[in-house]
């Protein structure tokens, strides 16, 4: 663990280039644990439950419930590479359409309902297909999507949660705003939208005591508004500006913003 916690904190955030194996190792390492939790799917139900067992609850609700709680586990997986995957030195094209989501500069329950249709596409068949694929029941499928829903809701909310423990088990408000905050020491961390615990898995958890951020929205130049405008946004062509947001790319003919 101490090997792949430093890998993760020297690379986690490097470009992706053909012929270093990092790509293929990504596609392997997800291959693997996706065939892993593809037998516990399967399986889990099987272990945690018994004849005797099966006479005082319903075997159905109970599997119901098992599935809902490997299908987080199972989304969180994929979330997080995927999240760093749309971080802007990784993939930058991909965070054209990520920069949509993390362009408002104050943050409330739609908030979490601000991202590109392309985004939209490409989050959803990450996450939902391998659930999918594994034969996840619709009964499960739903009652993760409608877990999902409401949890995105409340992580963006503008909602004071004096969640104690709590924050370092479940994302509440305060650890999902410090992932879109405008701070320095908080790009790339808090990626995770489900359990913290994935985050300390890739070495990106990062949660002040009490502290909340003061400032949201992308570094550089803001992105344009109105919907319209940012659908069109990531497809405009690229120029990259130089001096105070050096390495920060923008439309082209857009002026340069106060950081």
């Amino acid at each position: 663990m101490q090997k792949i916690e430093t890998y993760l904190r020297d690379h986690g955030h490097a470009p992706f280039k053909f012929g270093e194996g990092r790509i293929s190792g990504y596609i392997c390492a997800a291959l693997g644990l996706l065939s892993l939790l593809a037998v516990l799917c399967f399986l889990l139900p099987e272990w945690l439950t018994t004849t005797e067992l099966r006479k005082v609850y319903n075997e159905q609700l109970a599997r119901s419930l098992l599935l809902l709680g490997l299908a987080l586990l199972i989304s969180a997986a994929v979330f997080i590479p995927l999240e760093k995957l749309y971080a802007k030195n990784a993939v930058p094209w991909l965070w054209r359409f990520h920069a949509v989501h993390h362009s408002s500069t104050a943050m409330d329950w739609l908030a979490g309902s601000r991202v590109h249709f392309v985004e939209v596409l490409l989050t959803c068949t990450a996450v939902l297909m391998p659930l999918m694929l594994l034969g996840f029941s619709a009964q499960a499928l739903n009652a993760y999507v409608v877990l999902v829903g409401v949890q995105a809701v409340l992580a963006h909310a503008n909602v004071c949660i004096k969640g104690g423990w709590l924050e370092y088990v479940l994302v509440l408000p305060r650890y999902h705003h410090w992932h879109h905050a405008r701070h320095p020491d908080y790009r790339y961390k808090n990626y995770a939208i489900h359990l913290p615990l994935i985050d300390r898995v890739f070495g990106t958890f990062k949660l002040p005591a009490k502290d909340w951020p003061t400032r949201y929205g992308v570094f550089g130049e803001p992105l344009p508004d109105g919907i319209l405008r940012q659908h069109l946004y990531p497809f405009q062509k690229r120029v990259q500006t130089r001096g105070k947001h050096e390495g920060v790319t923008q439309p082209a003919g857009m002026s340069e913003g106060a950081e």
